[in-house]
């Protein structure tokens, strides 16, 4: 009866192995085959040229990988303005229905693309109602990478602040921020 145990329990580990490594096999290097067509677990420079311009070919204007800068979040202030092709501020005002649109009131930078200016509602940042937004004191910034005088840039990143420091972006006061903005036009 032991021996019957133990021999039950060699299969079982061994079942739980080979599970493991067919697993592994077919996660790891079946995948890189159907969505990159390789079995290589890194992709050349080339290769990522080549698989960008398919998804641009796919999508068209609307989306453009080549508009997305890989660690944006981790630069500096200036190199975020620097790297940025728009940049706006604006205000949320609650409207009938509830919603908070994110209503521009200032181009910080442009750099000859299509985009917004004063006035405008930047869909992509409204956002329903929260209590903290009710008093119209809630602001945000927006930063937008890409884009030409034809197509709408990508939004890289976003945020909110209220009164005159921007706390997303190490307490800066929005004067300097925007003088910043000023000089790298």
């Amino acid at each position: 009866m032991l021996r019957d145990i133990r021999t039950g329990f060699s299969f079982g580990i061994g079942f739980a192995i080979a599970t493991l490594i067919i697993y592994y096999c077919f996660t790891y290097l079946f995948t890189q085959l159907i969505f990159t067509g390789t079995f290589s677990p890194t992709m050349s420079d080339e290769e990522k040229a080549e698989l960008t311009q398919s998804i641009e070919e796919i999508h068209g204007d609307k989306f453009r990988a080549s508009d997305y800068v890989e660690g944006f979040h981790d630069m500096s202030i200036d190199e975020q303005i620097q790297h940025s092709t728009m940049i706006v501020a604006g205000r949320y005002i609650k409207n009938d229905e509830g919603l908070n649109e994110a209503v521009v009131e200032d181009v910080l930078k442009n750099s000859g693309v299509k985009g917004y200016k004063p006035g405008d509602i930047a869909d992509e940042a409204s956002t329903y109602s929260l209590s903290s937004y009710t008093d119209n004191s809630q602001r945000f910034l927006i930063f937008y990478t890409g884009g030409s005088e034809s197509r709408k840039p990508r939004m890289q990143m976003s945020m909110t602040f209220s009164g005159d420091r921007i706390g997303g972006l190490k307490n800066i006061p929005y004067e300097l921020f925007k003088s910043k903005c000023n000089d790298s036009k």
